[in-house]
């Protein structure tokens, strides 16, 4: 069996999400880290809790894929900043997951969270913001059932 993986990533709370070949959702939550903890120690955890979740999945089988979220323009001060953290788990998240699979990086152009949560819904999934944002990137790279690419090669 083989597994892909989609990543909302921040150095606070990564989203993801882990689909089977078939494109079932089999596994879903939110790498969180220590709120406390200085920006090294938060990506030193957030390393350890990829790599623990990519473990168990490759036990089972294989990764194929990892989707990152590919971002947006960011022109406001305060977001770059923001963005700039950011970037350090999302550096992180690509390099680990290179090392199980093929890691592509993945759009949502616009579309805002509340419409992702809303999209959710009407598939039936719920959760923290950050992994219905990952649930939404899998389903736009094709990874889920239902996914916009799946239903585009039919």
């Amino acid at each position: 069996m083989t597994y892909n993986v989609s990543l909302d990533p921040s150095l606070n709370r990564t989203g993801f999400c882990v689909w089977d070949e078939e494109g079932k959702l089999v596994d879903k939550g939110v790498l969180r880290t220590n709120k406390d903890s200085d920006e090294l120690e938060k990506a030193l955890e957030l390393v350890k809790k990829f790599n623990d979740l990519c473990d168990k999945w490759v036990e089972k089988g294989e990764i194929n894929t990892v989707a990152v979220e590919k971002w947006q323009k960011h022109t406001n001060r305060a977001i770059m900043l923001s963005m700039m953290k950011c970037a350090l788990s999302k550096g992180l998240l690509i390099a680990i997951g290179r090392l199980y699979g093929d890691v592509i990086e993945v759009s949502k152009g616009s579309i805002k969270k509340e419409e992702s949560k809303l999209l959710a819904a009407s598939h039936g999934v719920k959760g923290a913001k950050d992994m219905i944002d990952a649930w939404h990137l899998g389903m736009i790279a094709g990874f889920g059932r239902n996914s916009v690419k799946k239903i585009q090669k039919k």
